[in-house]
């Protein structure tokens, strides 16, 4: 990626766009309608007080953000006792229906002996997964070391927790003495535990002798799905990456080659005003967000439409830079807002996508050491949840509302990519870039690449365990914006990768 000539003060025609804001008499002139009046020198790369300011502001609410979750993970004296959510038991839901797949597929597996640890409920899962792929003389014996396990921990079961410990002993006695059929067990009660332990409950109410063969092939095809999906999934990450790798050393030859050049230019218009308007950006969104926590919301559909408010009227942060004598017309050049050949950014965006498939590796690995870090810090009490990461829009797709699901659809391939883009690699690289433009151009990318990152992935939910991989997602996304000066290829790339991520949560949850 080829640094332009006199970038700062004679930007270079692109290619893309048909005029571009340049020096002509001393006057600039506005590149999308001739009628911005600017400086008529580039204005000094230092901040301003305004600069500072909201600088300030940006780090204050960032470090904020980030301080709060990462206390709750690493800090906060670990929740023991009480019922276990849907969340907590993701991870054991999951892990039970790939080693049923095993078996369905191998014709044996082994119960790993470090999924019987954490809250009461999922040490019951371990006892039906125990029944399902041993015996229910074993599923027994681990029942009575649970007992055991409790009372010595001095752990009091809540009344859910009994009343599940009494159906699954009452149905693996049956089961122990030849009686496969769970018909014996009140309705309710199987409902019941089918509502608590969900795919696992099922599994428990239908062995693998059961008469009610129509139930237990359901259950069944669950776990043989996902099993086949993973398969796929692991087959398709493969090709990508091998694809990814080809794809990235492709593009870098043709940079460094100079086959490729730089799109993106320095402007003459003040950079201080962007992280002005980052600052108000960022200022209203968590602040809305957060009046949002507050209030009491049943309908997971309403507190969706909600958020999907909160985040496109955060854009009206733009109307900052107009007010400070910025004509909208040159903020949309600055921030990227151009789209004169969509399919072309969308192939770019594809083709940068795959390029930093590869380097997401090493942040998944990243991720590992971490969580085994953390893990490592405190000794955990017996009954402890565990702390895994996630993000909470998991809750809205476990609650299976077809209508919540297609509202997070909306929010993550649609709204998170125009909002977060215009904001980040919009107006915050277009500060970032203008403020360091009298720098190396090699610096000035790779600093403004970083930092924009570094910020993006500070304010997510993942708290510490997401840093690594969505640093390096928003390195790619910046590397598109760097290369198209368009912000619809990086929008392109934000709104795939989400895509698939939300597909594969809505597939195994």
């Amino acid at each position: 990626m080829n640094s332009p000539e006199n970038n700062d003060s004679a930007p270079v025609e692109s290619s893309e766009e048909p005029v571009v804001p340049q020096m002509m008499t001393g006057v600039v002139n506005d590149a999308l309608s001739n009628k911005a009046s600017v400086p008529q020198s580039p204005p000094s790369r230092r901040l301003t007080i305004g600069g500072v300011i909201a600088w300030l502001v940006v780090l204050l609410i960032t470090s904020g953000i980030f301080y709060q979750v990462v206390t709750t993970q690493l800090f906060t004296e670990v929740e023991v006792g009480g019922d276990a959510t849907s969340m907590d038991l993701m991870p054991m839901q999951l892990q039970g229906k790939v080693l049923v797949g095993q078996k369905e597929i191998a014709g044996q597996t082994q119960m790993p002996q470090e999924l019987d640890a954490g809250p009461y409920e999922q040490r019951l899962c371990y006892t039906v997964l125990l029944n399902e792929l041993e015996s229910s003389t074993e599923a027994l014996e681990h029942l009575r070391e649970t007992d055991e396990k409790v009372e010595n921990a001095n752990l009091e079961l809540t009344d859910d927790q009994e009343r599940l410990r009494g159906v699954i002993l009452e149905l693996f006695e049956g089961y122990d003495a030849g009686n496969p059929d769970s018909s014996a067990i009140p309705s309710s009660d199987r409902e019941f535990l089918k509502s608590k332990l969900e795919w696992i409950g099922e599994l428990a109410l239908y062995p693998v002798d059961t008469p009610h063969t129509v139930e237990r092939s359901s259950i069944i095809s669950g776990a043989n799905a996902l099993m086949t999906g993973g398969i796929v999934f692991m087959l398709a990450a493969f090709f990508l990456g091998f694809t990814g790798v080809v794809m990235a050393l492709v593009l870098g030859v043709m940079m460094f080659t100079g086959k490729i050049s730089s799109c993106f230019k320095n402007q003459p218009t003040d950079h201080n005003v962007y992280i002005e308007t980052f600052a108000v950006w960022i200022a209203v969104f968590f602040g809305s967000s957060i009046a949002l926590s507050l209030l009491t919301i049943e309908s997971g559909a309403l507190k969706m439409m909600i958020q999907l408010l909160i985040f496109f009227g955060s854009l009206a942060a733009l109307i900052w830079p107009v007010l400070r004598g910025v004509s909208f017309s040159q903020v949309r050049y600055d921030i990227g807002w151009t789209f004169k050949n969509p399919i072309k950014e969308v192939a770019c965006a594809i083709w940068v996508y795959l390029a930093t498939l590869p380097f997401l590796l090493p942040g998944a690995i990243l991720i590992v050491i971490i969580m085994a870090i953390v893990g490592g810090l405190s000794e955990p009490h017996e009954f402890a949840r565990q702390s895994t990461p996630g993000h909470p829009i998991q809750e809205d797709i476990m609650s299976g509302d077809y209508l919540v699901i297609g509202f997070v659809f909306f929010a993550t391939c649609v709204a998170a990519p125009i909002v977060e883009e215009t904001m980040f690699r919009g107006v915050l690289y277009r500060h970032l870039r203008d403020w360091t433009g009298n720098w190396n151009f090699i610096f000035s990318v790779c600093f403004a690449a970083l930092l924009n990152g570094i910020i993006f992935a500070s304010i997510h939910p993942q708290g510490i365990f997401g840093i690594p991989v969505l640093t390096t997602l928003a390195i790619g996304f910046t590397v598109a914006r760097q290369w198209r000066d368009s912000l619809l290829s990086s929008m392109a790339m934000h709104a795939m990768h989400n895509f698939l991520v939300t597909c594969v949560s809505v597939l195994i949850l």
